[in-house]
């Protein structure tokens, strides 16, 4: 039986959500991590809210949380059991479908008039891989007929950056174009500042180590080959031989690309210049952004790019490549600087210390707010100057 979110007074004035995302932290990546913020944002405003994800997350105490059985070849079939309860399900007013295994399950499990109340949201290449790739998954679970089925009946698809919305529409089949048309939103999926106002997290020995006279660079993302690394170090390597100055490199994240880096990183004999945290939670970040003079990231594909507006928050300056969705993330000469090969990355670590300090990266905080998010996701009024920040902001 699926547990509702109890009612109370407070609750009474507001939607019931249900949230489904099969990829939740400390697993996956961006589209677990936004939707543990929605979740928790949801909670802390008084929604009743109620979370169905994978069982590699870890389970929420402050609300319902359901862990779903990630079995191989099975899991469909126990997301099957725990959504087909419709009689409970009708208790919802919306249902978000937070990734794009979840969009699948809503269109394999949920009748025709409980779709009409489910909001997609697109991270990535979910069109592609739906509709171009072939597998015997595909053929087997049905993939395309599913997923088909929810764009068809879904109230609306939200894309969390300008470039999603486009890679979306052109890997999307011309037959369901026009039929997405009406309900094709893009707002960027914004960040839950709270997450990042506490003041008591003590400075790990990771940090108190390094001497306050050393810049040092921060990084915050999975350890995986697609985030740059291989480029970044490179550049390290040449700052670190040419430069008069003392840098040390922090990377907060773990990965299966981290073996093989670590190796790369003692063939450099660049061991003593920098240091991976592995996986940080948002509440132990805090440090990190507070000691680091630069944030970095030569990632070739970011749907939207959170992490340089994370770094925004703390007026911390980033330097990352001019593509993807870090051209909405990152605006030149306000929150950091785009970054090419022939460009001499010293020279862009100084002018981004200097955004640090005249504080201006901190000014583009309100315009990726989370609560513009949840109001799209919950068809809440967004208010005025959110959306002409929004606006103002697309390219």
């Amino acid at each position: 039986m699926v547990k509702v979110a109890s009612s109370t007074t407070q609750h009474s004035h507001k939607p019931r959500i249900l949230l489904l995302s099969d990829e939740y932290p400390p697993a996956g990546g961006g589209a677990g991590v936004i939707a543990k913020q929605v979740a928790h944002y949801l909670h802390r405003h008084h929604y009743p809210v109620t979370v169905i994800s994978g069982d590699s997350g870890e389970k929420e105490t402050e609300f319902p949380h359901i862990l779903v059985k990630q079995q191989r070849l099975l899991w469909a079939m126990h997301y099957w059991n725990t959504l087909r309860q419709a009689d409970t399900l009708e208790q919802y007013d919306v249902i978000i479908l937070n990734d794009y295994l979840s969009a699948y399950l809503a269109g394999l499990c949920l009748p025709e008039h409980l779709l009409a109340r489910c909001v997609m949201v697109v991270h990535g290449r979910d069109a592609f891989f739906y509709f171009h790739r072939q597998s015997k998954k595909h053929l087997l679970f049905q993939y395309q007929r599913y997923y088909a089925r929810t764009i068809k009946y879904c109230k609306k698809i939200l894309h969390v950056s300008q470039y999603t919305q486009k890679q979306y529409l052109l890997d999307l089949p011309d037959a369901f174009t026009q039929m997405i048309n009406d309900k094709s939103q893009v707002c960027y999926a914004g960040i839950d500042y709270h997450k990042f106002s506490r003041s008591d997290v003590p400075t790990p020995t990771t940090l108190s180590a390094i001497p306050q006279q050393k810049r040092v660079l921060l990084s915050v993302s999975r350890l995986t080959k697609s985030k740059g690394y291989d480029d970044m170090l490179s550049s390290f390597k040449t700052l670190v031989t040419t430069s008069t100055t003392d840098y040390h490199w922090i990377i907060a994240g773990d990965g299966d690309y981290r073996d093989e880096f670590e190796q790369k990183i003692r063939e450099y004999e660049l061991g003593q210049y920098i240091t991976i945290t592995g996986h940080l939670s948002q509440h132990e970040l805090i440090p990190y952004y507070q000691r680091a003079d630069c944030f970095w990231l030569l990632s070739h594909h970011e749907t939207c790019g959170l992490v340089y507006l994370e770094a925004a928050f703390f007026n911390l300056a980033s330097i990352g490549y001019d593509r993807t969705g870090v051209k909405e993330a990152i605006h030149p000469g306000i929150n950091g600087y785009f970054f090419s090969q022939n460009d001499n990355l010293e020279s862009l670590i100084e002018k981004c210390m200097q955004l640090k300090i005249t504080r201006t990266p901190h000014t583009i905080c309100e315009n990726y707010s989370i609560e513009c998010f949840v109001n799209h996701l919950v068809d809440r009024p967004v208010p005025t100057s959110h959306k002409q920040k929004n606006e103002a902001l697309i390219p």
